[in-house]
């Protein structure tokens, strides 16, 4: 069995493809790699800030509770003091 120019051109080009594809492949994979610590990371971090979010969001609602409650016993001393 005799090994032709075309034979070995269309080796060549089959390796070369092989080669790119692998390449293709491993960036693939470094860059599928480079995405999981980032997809770990949000899972973990995102809950936490939502969690702080919510924290600071109930911070504020008390606050103005307590505003409109020294603001409610004002009114409610001033009119006594007005009825005396």
């Amino acid at each position: 069995m005799e090994f032709t120019q075309k034979d070995l051109q269309k080796s060549i080009a089959e390796r070369n493809k092989l080669e790119e594809e692998m390449e293709r492949s491993s960036k693939s994979l470094s860059e599928l790699m480079d995405r999981i610590p980032m997809a770990i990371r949000y899972a973990i971090y995102q809950p936490s800030l939502e969690l702080e979010a919510l924290i600071e969001k109930s911070k504020n609602n008390a606050r103005k509770e307590g505003e409109r409650r020294v603001s409610d016993y004002k009114a409610k001393l001033l009119l006594e003091t007005e009825a005396v």
